[in-house]
């Protein structure tokens, strides 16, 4: 049975696609950096279903699948407001490693957190 959906700082159950699907650590990880960073994030994507990660061209072993993993954008995409966002997300504690990745093309954010000891790492793209 998911759990109820945990009171949160600055989010709300309706703006995530499946909620409860959410790992509960990574949404209280996500609001501490959303707190941290001090601006909004808009939600784009949250956990997935694996039917609908394989939709929108996932990869099977995406976050995305176990709960774990988010991607959103931001009103300003300014220097500042970016390294204010991947500053938050690195120095927010965490149980594991993270994946922190920013896509210029289309000004996206994806991070998540891994189950396992794996390294973090942070990703600059292009294009998605």
């Amino acid at each position: 049975m998911p759990l109820p959906f945990p009171s949160l700082r600055w989010f709300q159950s309706n703006e995530f696609q499946n909620p409860h699907l959410v790992e509960e650590t990574c949404l209280r990880w996500l609001d501490t950096v959303r707190h941290k960073a001090g601006m909004p994030f808009i939600l784009t994507s949250d956990a997935r279903t694996p039917e609908r990660n394989k939709e929108v061209g996932g990869s099977p072993t995406s976050l995305h699948v176990t709960g774990r993993a988010f991607d959103f954008t931001l009103r300003v995409t300014d220097p500042t407001t970016l390294f204010k966002v991947m500053e938050a997300c690195m120095i927010v504690p965490a149980p594991f490693g993270k994946e922190i990745e920013y896509v210029l093309g289309d000004k996206h954010f994806h991070v998540g957190l891994f189950p396992d000891q794996r390294a973090s790492r942070l990703i600059l793209k292009d294009k998605d």
